[in-house]
């Protein structure tokens, strides 16, 4: 379950009537209701097709403004508004839209998720990829009345364990290349976020300063790390015109990417178990 501060997106969604029963055009849930005006996900029909409907992202003032939409989705035939291909078109929608905000063009191509029902925990990604989304947009694209209101509260949530255990099962789930392109991403925008607060003379840490995960397989333990360089610490050199300030710039824009791969071998004896590992690859 997500943290109790961001809503269950999920189960809104999947409590909503077909649109055929809808008495409005839109529907709306609060996303952050503690800043002045909220920010609002809502669900609206479009003009277009009356079957079809489009997700926004958006602040509301009394002429609400749009941060973010998404490509119009198809209603479902049943007495629900999901089926399991909209759900699929969804989340690649907002995953690309998140690859989209990388500094290199990313190659959607290797963006192939496997079908909703044979993703288990999928309440729980749907929900993460929801968080990623808001966290993303609330940065680069929320007005500056609300938008210091906004990633203080997200960044909280992805120090939780919940999304840091839902995230490593995206990783897998969107596999190597687009897991790079995502941390890419994130970290570029945790960087720009960052930038823009010490500007102010404002010192604060990233949500999560690193992300890790793990994965096992015959014989092979890998481990990969993602980390914006601007949230490491980092050692000053103290002798006076030594720092490199376009070095340094540089490297704020960075992340440090690594992989460790350990071969692992286990031998059962009589009376204990000898596990012997040894470094294949670092990286």
């Amino acid at each position: 379950m997500p943290p109790s501060s961001f809503p269950d997106i999920w189960t809104w969604i999947q409590n909503l009537p077909p649109l055929t029963q809808w008495q409005t055009n839109t529907k709306s849930i609060r996303i952050i209701s503690s800043s002045q005006p909220s920010l609002e996900l809502s669900i609206s029909k479009t003009l277009i097709h009356s079957s079809s409907f489009s997700f926004s992202i958006r602040v509301n003032y009394n002429l609400p403004i749009s941060l973010w939409t998404s490509k119009p989705l198809k209603s479902a035939i049943s007495n629900t508004l999901f089926h399991e291909h909209t759900i699929s078109k969804l989340l690649t929608n907002i995953i690309k839209d998140i690859l989209n905000y990388t500094p290199i063009k990313p190659s959607n191509s290797f963006l192939k998720l496997p079908q909703p029902n044979s993703i288990p925990n999928l309440k729980d990604i749907f929900n993460f990829v929801f968080l990623a989304l808001v966290f993303i947009v609330s940065i680069y694209e929320a007005p500056q009345d609300i938008r210091c209101d906004c990633i203080n509260m997200l960044k909280d949530q992805f120090a939780s364990s919940w999304a840091r255990e839902t995230s490593k099962r995206l990783m897998r789930l969107m596999g190597s290349n687009t897991e790079e392109q995502w941390m890419r991403s994130m970290n570029l925008a945790i960087t720009n976020w960052m930038t823009e607060l010490r500007a102010r003379n404002h010192c604060l840490k990233a949500p999560s300063p690193m992300y890790s995960s793990a994965i096992s397989g015959l014989g092979l333990w890998k481990v990969q790390l993602y980390c914006p360089v601007i949230a490491m610490e980092i050692e000053k050199c103290n002798s006076p015109g030594q720092e490199d300030q376009k070095l340094g710039f540089s490297l704020n824009y960075h992340q440090v990417e690594g992989v460790i791969q350990l071969n692992h071998q286990v031998m059962v004896r009589e009376e204990w178990i000898d596990v012997l590992v040894s470094i294949d690859n670092v990286r």
